[in-house]
């Protein structure tokens, strides 16, 4: 079935599983830097297959807090009252 006019470009689709890094930054705004550097300092999961880093929908969902992050589900540390 051909696109129709008016129909957005074409991208990663938001429905798959992973991503590569590319098609992570590109679906949420963020530069790709930012996600090596994010990954480097193991705030953001991946999956690495082969040379390549995977990031599934789980990690982008969990590191933009869209989901809870597994395991014991504990409030956020706030700043200690005097």
């Amino acid at each position: 079935m051909p696109p129709q006019a008016g129909s957005p470009e074409p991208g990663p689709p938001a429905g798959r599983l992973a991503y590569s890094v590319d098609e992570a930054a590109h679906l949420t705004g963020l530069s790709r830097d930012l996600l090596y550097d994010q990954m480097r300092r193991g705030n953001l999961d991946y999956l690495k297959v082969g040379r390549r880093r995977l990031i599934t929908r789980q990690h982008l969902e969990q590191f933009l807090h869209l989901s809870p992050a597994p395991g014991p589900s504990a409030a956020p540390a706030g700043r200690p009252r005097s």
